[in-house]
């Protein structure tokens, strides 16, 4: 698993245990506070349903609304879409992320390099679960396009790039 942030061991477990309380009706209304105005409320979200998504399947139904996040306007938005389709990819029976994944790869060239290296660390979420999809992966990594990022940030992106080959 990919971790969004790092956290103490503590506060990990506290996350762990309040996720794996949540019922249906408090998962949609995380859902519902990804894009909403107060980004400690869409990030306290972010996290809770990032912990459920790991340990059950019951988030995966909104797995649309997560892909919608992610073509968002809002580079924030677009990095809870990413991570929260990545978390869900081991539940993703349907194959919907591989109906997307062009669209989820293209933001490893996002114009906001934060967003581009959350794409790439998310990744690694995905490999280990839909192995179908490595020389897709692979293929837009060997070729990605950094001209958008700035010339302090293109280290790191290529950095992220090159780890994320490895697990390939």
């Amino acid at each position: 698993m990919v971790e969004i942030t790092q956290w103490t061991p503590e506060e990990e477990q506290r996350l762990r245990d309040q996720s794996s309380r949540l019922t249906q009706v408090e998962i949609r209304e995380f859902v519902n506070r990804l894009a909403g105005r107060s980004n400690a409320e869409a990030f306290e979200a972010l996290q809770l349903l990032y912990f459920r998504s790991d340990a059950f399947g019951d988030v995966y139904p909104y797995f649309d609304d997560f892909a919608e996040l992610m073509e968002s306007k809002n580079s924030y938005h677009r990095s809870r879409g990413l991570f929260l389709l990545s978390i869900n990819a081991k539940w993703d029976e349907e194959g919907k992320l591989d109906r997307i994944i062009d669209r989820f790869l293209s933001h490893a060239e996002d114009e906001k390099a934060i967003t581009a290296r959350q794409c790439l660390h998310s990744l690694a979420n995905i490999i280990p679960c839909k192995p179908q999809l490595k020389d897709t992966i692979r293929a837009k990594l060997t070729n990605l396009d950094l001209s958008r990022q700035s010339e302090n940030m293109k280290p790191l992106v290529m950095k992220d790039t090159l780890r994320i080959l490895d697990l390939l």
